[in-house]
């Protein structure tokens, strides 16, 4: 008798109370359909943290994450030792709601398995509504017993390994599967709903940031071994510029849209060496024009932002430029999802089943990248609003065929294409920036984030109103706009009383600028996700006006010559300056202010590397309405009240003085959120005095 048919038998056999001496046969079965036993495993803690499973089955999807090949759950099974205990729907049903916490991300199969039968039932995930028991496949012991192996394996081929992993969801979604398309709901119903559906929309959440999350990972390592890939590349350009620029002088002038190298000091002797070395810099940039935009214009300009981020010894420049490219790319993909779902875009789709089917004989024919895809679909959606899609320093991402950045973009538009972005009503949206960065690598990365409960602590603190002008000069990834929006308008607008009017004159009155240009543009794709309930006033009126500029350091006033957008919003006065401004971060410390912005400064306080102390003496002589109109509210370090470099600030403060405090708040008092100990940041709320 074959190894096979005794596992058949003993589990055919097994009495109550024998579960455990399942096990082993059960493990049988799959390795008859070709599963590792390596890739088996039971009664093991998931990796996903949502317990210990009777049984699951790891499959790659092939992605790498820092190098290492990442195995998921893709199959999760439950056995039990009682007859008959999955033979009805009811039965089922019962145990599958018990269970399916189990379910992670890449779960394609949830398995039952009793003494009677084998169940197979395909997922999308475990928050879908509905499960259609005619797809369930009952397969009977007593059948297979009867007709053997190869007659089991040809019923049970779903569940068989070269159906697996990334042979599974990923084939049917290159394929133009319609089955799993904006299939889960993320609308959450009244506190009154039963509690099995409060349940099913605790699942949604967890799936949705589980996404996010995975998405996140994916895409920021793939971009960090892109951009190492493409290192030699760029050191090889800046090597040729620096060689050109010893021959013919330091001081030469490079344009590279249209193309234009001319050396400093040229001579008629050297004049045509010139010109034969130029012709050969032009050929080298433009094998790959965004790959010679990336060493010669937006690395070299990103590296001047944010000067040399270090952590322990380790430079991170690389890293950074790589996560913020990352976080972009999903960003833009999420705001596409939201274009499609709401028919932005007509009846078709573009990053899930009839756009993504549609190229893969253009990606298998030309051996293209799915950054091909992107840019195609960015291109497409600058009819909707141009700013968020126009090309800026993080779409290098343009001149890679790297084949991991081309998967991890494909499986996030997989993931992301099973909500249903039309339902995205609610909170589920605040705080989402914190999905795509931990808490560890955003600081090691210099970044700091306000808790949205923080946010809104300070806004309720400062009483606004639907006239209320209001600036963040350091946005962020948008945290304060985003919740003076939803104060003023949002609310209204998502329970559908308030209308177009009431947004666009919401967003007149709100300005926001970050010298980081991702930031800025995070904020504006956030401020477009909270305006798409109005889609069809958006459709015809088109999205209103954001007034969130970028690239400008809001230290430098509007007068040393910047773009229009940055000066109209420096040169405003508004009735509050909310936001959480830089300390010494990074992308900061290392720019000088020009001479002009210095003598600004040095009327009353120290141009000082303490840069809160500068955007405060900003806020509150150049941005807020004076005579007690205006108010600053900030999130600053407690050393604003105790240290010495502070003080001529701290004296303007002083009885008869130029401002006054109205409250300082320790932040831990107000939200359970952990900060960090060698910040100790605190609630700065002060006024212009009458």
């Amino acid at each position: 008798m074959s190894k096979f048919i005794e596992a058949v038998k003993q589990i055919r056999n097994t009495r109550i109370g024998q579960e455990r001496n399942m096990y082993p046969y059960v493990k049988t079965i799959f390795e008859a359909l070709g599963h590792s036993s390596k890739n088996i495993l039971v009664d093991t803690a998931s990796e996903s943290g949502s317990g210990i499973p009777d049984l699951y089955i790891l499959a790659s999807m092939q992605i790498k994450i820092n190098n290492k090949t990442k195995m998921s759950e893709w199959l999760v099974c439950e056995v039990k030792d009682e007859p008959d205990a999955f033979t009805t729907a009811p039965k089922r049903e019962k145990i599958f709601s018990e269970k399916a916490k189990y379910i992670s991300l890449d779960t394609s199969y949830f398995v039952m398995i009793d003494p009677t039968c084998l169940i197979i039932r395909p997922i999308i995930m475990r928050s879908q509504k509905e499960f259609d028991m005619s797809n369930d496949i009952v397969i009977k012991w007593s059948d297979v017993e009867e007709n053997g192996k190869e007659w089991f394996i040809n019923h049970a081929m779903l569940i068989h390994v070269d159906n697996s992993g990334a042979n599974g969801p990923l084939k049917s979604f290159r394929n133009g599967d319609e089955f799993s398309i904006a299939s889960i709901d993320l609308t959450i119903d009244e506190p009154s709903a039963p509690a099995h559906t409060r349940k099913r929309h605790e699942y949604v959440r967890n799936d949705f940031y589980s996404a996010i999350r995975k998405s996140t990972e994916m895409l920021q390592s793939s971009c960090l071994e892109a951009l190492e890939q493409l290192r030699p590349d760029i050191e090889n350009l800046d090597d040729i510029l620096q060689e050109f620029g010893s021959n013919y002088g330091d001081g030469y002038t490079l344009e590279l849209s249209p193309f234009f190298l001319r050396g400093k000091t040229l001579s008629a002797e050297t004049a045509k060496q010139h010109d034969e070395d130029v012709e050969k810099i032009r050929k080298e940039i433009f094998k790959n024009p965004s790959i010679g935009k990336l060493a010669l214009l937006w690395l070299p300009e990103f590296k001047k932002r944010v000067g040399k981020v270090e952590f322990a010894k380790k430079d991170l420049t690389y890293e950074l430029f790589a996560t913020e490219t990352a976080n972009l790319i999903l960003a833009r993909i999420l705001l596409l999802r939201f274009f499609e779902d709401h028919g932005f875009f007509g009846e078709k789709r573009y990053i899930c089943n009839g756009g993504v089917k549609a190229f893969q004989e253009m990606r298998n024919y030309f051996d293209l990248s799915y950054t091909k895809l992107l840019k195609d679909v960015y291109d497409k959606a600058k009819s909707i609003y141009f700013n968020v899609f126009d090309e800026m320093e993080l779409d290098w991402i343009f001149g890679t065929n790297n084949e991991q950045l081309s998967l991890a973009i494909e499986l996030s538009l997989m993931y992301l294409s099973r909500f249903n972005f039309q339902t995205v009503k609610g909170d589920i949206l605040t705080g989402i920036y914190d999905r795509f960065m931990s808490g560890n690598k955003r600081k090691r990365m210099g970044e700091y984030f306000t808790p949205p409960s923080v946010a809104r602590y300070m806004i309720d603190r400062i009483n606004i109103n639907a006239q209320s002008k209001i600036y963040d000069p350091s946005c962020g990834s948008g945290t304060f706009p985003i919740e003076v929006f939803e104060k003023i308008a949002g609310e209204t607008i998502t329970s559908g009383v308030g209308d177009y009017d009431l947004a666009e004159n919401t967003l007149k009155n709100i300005a926001a600028n970050d010298l980081n240009p991702f930031s800025a543009m995070l904020t504006q794709i956030q401020l477009l996700w909270h305006l798409l309930p109005l889609k069809e006033e958006l459709a015809t009126r088109g999205f209103p006006r954001l007034r969130v500029s970028e690239k400008h350091n809001s230290l430098i006033p509007a007068g040393l010559g910047v773009q229009a957008l940055f000066a109209e919003i420096d040169k405003d006065k508004y009735d509050a300056v909310l936001g959480n401004p830089p300390y010494v971060r990074p992308e900061r410390s290392d720019q000088e202010l020009p001479r002009e912005a210095q003598e600004f400064y040095k009327k009353d306080i120290t141009p000082s590397k303490n840069l809160f102390t500068l955007f405060i003496y900003r806020a509150l002589k150049s941005w807020c309405k004076p005579n007690g109109e205006g108010t600053l509210a900030f999130v600053v370090p407690l050393s604003l009240c105790d240290n010495n470099t502070n003080s001529p600030l701290r004296e303007l403060f002083q009885i008869d003085k130029r401002w006054r405090i109205r409250e300082i708040v320790d932040m831990e008092a107000i939200s359970d959120k952990v900060f960090d100990a060698s910040v100790n940041p605190i609630i700065f709320i002060a006024d212009t005095k009458i």
